[in-house]
């Protein structure tokens, strides 16, 4: 391959790029004759063409807003309102430079995370470029980032997981629109298999790496060796400071994290299941399956008003809808028809959903429940189901369609009356529908009714309503019953899912990270327990008690400091008031008068 087909390597900056693109230096791509030089910050050398670099760099700064804090160098300010459109003041320049490399012979290609943020404007220029875009765990980006010292990070060190997260969801959204022309590769599982990188390369982008001494597996392992060095580039132990709590204040991080990895041709290999969510749902998740697999296995069952069939496995079923686990590995939920088979009603409903909904102006909007929320009710609940939601819109009519004994809360007379009026103009009865027009926590204290079958929270999500909403309707949920928590991108949503995780009287059914999850009740009735006996509050508050300490360690230092300064201060003004200060001070002043010199 040569001529106008390059070989692009990026990602975000300490993500290995640099590691990356030595690695494929040495079987025989030509990353520029003129390369950054190496070093503190990167000792191995950064391999990024100086020609490259610096025109990427004029560009994002000068399309960077120039009042607002950030780091134009990386093409990011607060707002992360890159002007995109400037970039096309720059394509003669980018032409001029594609010129000088153009007629190479060899495998030809550059490096530099700021690609990132200009890939639409390098396709439309090399049409027949191939990607190779890396990604790395964010705590340990963040770590690098913040071990460099630079003043504008140790100001606002959330700059660098923020800056994380811009990048990566460039890289990930060019990487769904191109994938034949892209490789999407974790730096972890590249260094663990090294070869694996060498055969996606050639086979995806049919390329001859190195075609004169191609290069097998063990050859791979020996260049990685050659040049890589884990005392320079490692990751983060997983109980790390940095991971938890990056995992805790940014969970949209590790949340970004599992797409890039159910994405990538060569994604991470993690210590747990479960690390788009946070830390302390791992751990949780981590101790349920220990606890789970010492008991019985439990069959696998919904309540008679849902529909389901059940298959024993020892591995996880990936369907088309999504991953439908068990926690104890042992069981899996499935539908009488396959998920990708939507009923018509369904698919009519999502290609042209209703606008339902008042947004903050007052504009008729179409909010809905994610689609694989939509699927499961579609493939399960019957005309034989008792069911539950708060909150009002498409799966309220979609309730309608399957005709179950459903009882819909939501606050909104107008969202009601859109809903009815949708229903009654293409014949959906909403005869088994009771609307409840009144705040859920004023209804569900006093709701009398019969044992529901499945349970949808999706009502208000501002504290303290979804927990408010799960104590009480799911007191109606029977065993076996399925309580399904929309939202969960949310800190609210996030939270009951978490606590949920950690309770052996609630099963995972099917996660849908990170919009929605799906449980089982697997007891009619579960007593209130005191915090001690609840797993996820027990972790919480070991972790809140850490940080009482560090907050604690930190005011005494503080206090230490403070006494060192009055120490220094009182010793100071002693030497001031000392009789060689003041024979100092007379000498001085004798000369300014003689206007002597120094």
């Amino acid at each position: 391959m040569h001529g106008l087909s390059p070989l692009i390597i990026t990602g975000m900056h300490r993500s290995g790029t640099s590691l990356t693109a030595s690695f494929l230096q040495t079987l025989g791509v030509n990353v520029g004759d003129r390369l950054y030089a190496a070093d503190r910050a990167n000792q191995k050398g950064y391999f990024e063409d100086v020609d490259f670099l610096e025109f990427q760099r004029q560009v994002l700064q000068a399309s960077c807003n120039p009042n607002e804090p950030g780091w134009p160098d990386w093409g990011w300010t607060e707002s992360e309102q890159l002007n995109k459109e400037n970039f096309a003041n720059y394509t003669q320049a980018a032409q001029a430079l594609i010129a000088t490399r153009a007629n190479s012979q060899t495998l030809w290609g550059w490096k530099d995370p700021r690609t990132s943020l200009m890939l639409d404007f390098w396709h439309d220029l090399l049409p027949q470029a191939r990607y190779l875009l890396v990604y790395r765990f964010p705590w340990d980006v963040a770590d690098s980032i913040l071990r460099l010292n630079e003043p504008i990070f140790q100001e606002h060190p959330d700059y660098a997981i923020r800056t994380w997260r811009f990048y990566n969801q460039q890289l990930l959204d060019f990487y769904t629109r191109h994938r034949d022309a892209c490789l999407l590769v974790s730096v972890n599982g590249f260094l663990k298999d090294p070869s694996r990188l060498v055969k996606l390369v050639q086979n995806r982008f049919s390329l001859a790496l190195n075609a004169s001494n191609p290069l097998d597996s063990q050859n791979s392992e020996h260049a990685i060796a050659d040049i890589y060095d884990e005392k320079l580039f490692g990751s983060l132990d997983w109980e790390h400071p940095l991971v938890k709590l990056v995992s805790q204040v940014a969970p949209e991080c590790t949340s970004l994290l599992e797409e890039l990895d159910r994405a990538a041709d060569l994604p991470n290999s993690l210590p747990f299941q479960g690390i788009e969510e946070s830390i302390l749902a791992s751990v949780l998740r981590l101790q349920q399956i220990t606890t789970q697999s010492k008991t019985q296995p439990k069959t696998a069952k919904l309540p008679s008003g849902i529909q389901c069939a059940t298959l024993t496995s020892t591995e996880d079923v990936n369907s088309d809808a999504g991953v439908v686990m068990s926690m104890t590995n042992n069981e899996q939920l499935a539908s009488d028809r396959p998920a990708m088979e939507r009923s018509p009603e369904l698919q009519a409903l999502l290609a042209s959903p209703p606008k339902l909904h008042k947004d903050r102006m007052g504009n008729l909007v179409s909010y809905q429940a994610c689609e694989e929320v939509l699927d499961f009710i579609d493939r399960h609940v019957t005309k034989d189901s008792r069911t539950l939601e708060t909150g009002a819109g498409i799966s309220t009519i979609l309730f309608a369609i399957e005709g179950s004994e459903h009882t819909c809360i939501a606050p909104g007379q107008g969202q009601f009356d859109r809903i009815r009026q949708y229903c009654a103009d293409r014949q959906i009865s909403t005869d088994r529908i009771d609307f409840q027009c009144h705040s859920s926590e004023h209804v569900l204290p006093q709701l009398n009714t019969l044992p529901l079958d499945l349970v949808l929270i999706d009502g208000c999500h501002g504290f303290p309503i979804p927990f408010i909403d799960w104590f009480y309707a799911t007191s109606h949920l029977k065993k076996d019953g399925i309580l399904i928590v929309d939202d969960t991108q949310l800190w609210t949503g996030m939270v009951l899912k978490e606590y949920l995780l950690s309770e052996p009287e609630w099963e995972l059914v099917q996660d849908i990270n990170p919009r929605a999850v799906i449980f089982r009740k697997l007891q009619a009735t579960i007593p209130t327990k005191e915090w001690d006996r609840q797993p996820y509050v027990q972790l919480a508050e070991s972790l809140f008690q850490q940080k009482i300490l560090m907050e604690e360690r930190f005011a005494r230092e503080e206090i230490q400091i403070n006494q060192e300064l009055h120490r220094l201060q009182n010793e100071i003004e002693a030497i001031k008031t000392s009789k060689f200060w003041k024979l100092r001070e007379a000498w001085f002043a004798v000369k300014r008068s003689l206007k002597l010199s120094d």
